[in-house]
């Protein structure tokens, strides 16, 4: 986990500019989404600190020097006050925007069991009948990667093959 501008990295740097940087705020733009009532909800800019720690509520309030180096981000100045915490090697492999936090506490372990076995919130109803065969043999539970079809045993070939795609 870091929050600061990779240095050494030259092609990280790059995606953290791009992808992990808090849009500026606060004097330099108050008329910014995360304003609320004049002040950033999400506590950006974040302070320099010179070593991480775990804040009262159990949060990782991580490193960020201040190097006095500063980067143009959308026409504004910023430096790591501003950086989103980040892991390197997700950015780097996802080239995407990917929250980090590290928490340490045993309501983190709570709280993702249940975000994670929760599912999401659905209905189905069906008054009748079900007469097409695909709809009755895949009932797909939980979210995609966690979908269990019946295993396709004596069925219709093009059952079978579809099946397969999944």
């Amino acid at each position: 986990m870091s929050s600061e501008f990779p240095e050494y990295n030259p092609q990280l740097l790059e995606l953290i500019k791009l992808f992990m940087v808090h849009n500026p705020c606060g004097d330099q733009n108050p008329n910014a989404p995360c304003m609320v009532n004049g002040a950033c909800y999400k506590s950006f800019p974040k302070p320099f600190r010179e070593e991480t720690a775990i804040s009262d509520d159990a949060y990782a309030c991580t490193r960020r020097h201040n190097t006095g180096h500063t980067y143009t981000v959308n026409e504004k100045q910023v430096d790591n006050q501003w950086v989103v915490c980040y892991c390197p090697y997700l950015t780097w492999k996802y080239r995407c925007h990917i929250n980090v936090e590290s928490i340490v506490s045993v309501e983190a372990v709570k709280y993702i069991y249940k975000y994670v076995y929760k599912g999401h919130d659905r209905a189905t109803m069906q008054f009748g009948r079900c007469i097409d065969e695909v709809k009755r043999e895949t009932r797909p539970e939980g979210p995609p990667s966690c979908r269990n079809f019946p295993r396709p045993s004596n069925r219709s070939p093009h059952l079978r093959r579809l099946l397969t795609i999944f």
